[in-house]
């Protein structure tokens, strides 16, 4: 389903990054301080791999989406989707502990996690979509997923962006509920939203648990993808 939020509460996030970055159609831009944590959410931790923070990316082959697919579709389009510049787990239990941004999310009745995406000024003008890309494990190459529990995920836009220091007390407050996937299964992909690009902002979004549901991914671009990506057609 279509939708103005992506023009209106969409764009109630900052516009000021990170870093200072420049989109180009053939390369990818590293974020050049990523504020590593020195910890993760106690009740979730998970040993991660080495990989580097990004902003945008690339894709070795071009990708289209197809017709029935809602919005700019569920499949990463060629240099035409932005990855997270922050992954940011917060907790309930620690309400007041800051992790910074992580490789992975944590997700589950204590934790959620926020994503920061920059929404390159080049999309103005453009359709987007916020998705959700869940493969199966066997799908995957260099990522992994473990669950626990049954029940969904929860999506909401935040009212502004959130810092690297955020914690569950500090992060910012929900702007708009954007949707609720009751049962999320792997081997599916979700369109959160779609509408018209909120483009040079910083965005925030943080997911949480339904129903006890646990979830903890580690973000990756990499066949199959999995994680929270925006695309742009």
């Amino acid at each position: 389903m279509r939708s103005a939020f992506f023009h209106l509460s969409f764009a109630l996030g900052a516009a000021a990054a990170i870093t200072e970055t420049v989109y180009y159609s053939t390369v990818y831009v590293t974020v050049t301080d990523c504020g590593q944590a020195t910890s993760s959410p106690a009740s979730t931790v998970v040993a991660s791999t080495a990989s580097a923070c990004t902003n945008y990316a690339t894709i070795p082959t071009a990708a289209t989406s197809t017709s029935d697919e809602p919005g700019c579709g569920t499949t990463l389009r060629h240099d035409a989707y932005a990855t997270p510049l922050a992954i940011i787990p917060i907790d309930s239990q620690s309400a007041t502990t800051s992790y910074g941004t992580q490789y992975f999310a944590y997700i589950n009745s204590a934790n959620s996690t926020i994503f920061n995406f920059d929404i390159p000024s080049i999309w103005s003008g453009k359709e987007c979509s916020l998705m959700f890309l869940f493969p199966l494990q066997s799908q995957l190459e260099t990522s992994s997923f473990t669950e626990s529990g049954s029940g969904g995920l929860s999506f909401d836009a935040l009212a502004s962006v959130a810092n690297l220091t955020a914690s569950y007390d500090s992060a910012p407050a929900v702007a708009q509920h954007l949707i609720t996937i009751d049962n999320v299964t792997p081997g599916n992909s979700y369109t959160i939203i779609a509408g018209s690009c909120p483009a040079g902002t910083t965005q925030s979004i943080k997911v949480s648990s339904v129903g006890g549901y646990g979830l903890t991914f580690f973000e990756d671009w990499n066949p199959s993808p999995i994680g929270l990506f925006v695309n742009s057609c």
